[in-house]
């Protein structure tokens, strides 16, 4: 795929890759697209995913359009799906991939499907939008499995727009340049091993938070908790305040380990007055990689439902 040359190669996984060189110079197009390991089945072995690379953040690279899903049964290798510009593939935040496709040569009739890829490979169909214009307007139905598990369709006020928009909130996944691979393997990937949440969001609040390590800002009153830990070990691993011109280290650790996890009493989120959709960052962490890279994440609230999350920065 680097070198542009895909002649030989099995055709399902590369509608995506084919495009985009059929926009640019051989091995130009190649240059643009990303890979991830991820485990989105919950089988406890990682699905290899290809996407491109919309954009850069900190030192890492994050894009949430997918080109192509493979996934490991009885020790093969097995292809799951594939996208392209008018077939959008995503990953939504329950692990669910969703996939919206064109189905007419108007742009106007369109399909979106929700579905679960199971532990044997195969896609488990889920809920299912789809545009139909009738009598001059296009109307959006939806196709859903009922109580008894049987598949039941209705029409739905709801707007064009609002469908296709419905995978907006898809997940942003991490990639690595398949131009590096060579050089990187499956080094630098560090977002999956995250995890990051408001204490607020937990769905029991009899959570015994005895075994966390508890962290302070210096003025923690009517502020914001998380609860952060890693599945995997951070080395030089620090909390920082990142009001003003320099981070200013709250709390270090030289090898944060998988078991360990903290308590952060952080400053309170306050609505950023520029972008009324996003908070004003003043606490992060940063670590390095197993690449030896210095990363760094602010800690982040969403201002619709104040769900906390990382965003890697500079």
């Amino acid at each position: 795929l680097t070198t542009g040359n895909t002649a030989g190669l099995p055709a399902q996984g590369l509608t995506g890759f084919e495009e985009l060189e059929g926009h640019n110079d051989l091995g130009q197009g190649v240059s643009s697209v990303g890979y991830t390991l991820q485990d989105i089945n919950n089988d406890k072995v990682p699905e290899l995913i290809f996407g491109l690379i919309d954009y850069p953040e900190g030192k890492g690279y994050y894009g949430r359009d997918i080109y192509a899903v493979y996934t490991f049964v009885d020790g093969k290798i097995k292809f799951v799906d594939e996208g392209w510009s008018r077939s959008r593939l995503r990953l939504l935040p329950q692990d669910m991939l969703s996939k919206r496709t064109c189905i007419d040569d108007n742009d106007m009739e369109w399909m979106l499907e929700m579905k679960d890829l199971l532990r044997d490979g195969s896609l488990r169909q889920g809920e299912t939008f789809y545009t139909k214009v009738e009598d001059g307007r296009c109307n959006v139905y939806r196709k859903y499995l009922d109580v008894n598990d049987t598949f039941v369709t209705q029409k739905t006020s709801m707007h064009f727009d609002d469908m296709m928009n419905i995978d907006l909130g898809a997940q942003k996944l991490e990639l690595l340049p398949l131009a590096e691979y060579s050089s990187r393997g499956f080094k630098g990937l560090v977002m999956q091993h995250l995890n990051c949440m408001g204490l607020h969001e937990l769905q029991d609040n009899r959570v015994d938070l005895s075994a966390y390590e508890h962290v302070y800002v210096d003025n923690p009153s009517q502020g914001a908790e998380v609860l952060f830990s890693s599945n995997t070990s951070l080395a030089s691993f620090e909390v920082l305040d990142l009001q003003g011109d320099s981070s200013r280290v709250i709390y270090s650790k030289g090898l944060l380990n998988p078991e360990e996890k903290l308590v952060l009493h952080l400053e309170s989120f306050e609505t950023d007055p520029e972008f009324d959709y996003e908070t004003v960052i003043k606490n992060g962490i940063c670590f390095r990689d197993d690449t030896g890279s210095l990363r760094k994440f602010a800690i982040r609230a969403k201002v619709m439902d104040g769900s906390v999350y990382l965003e890697e920065i500079d």
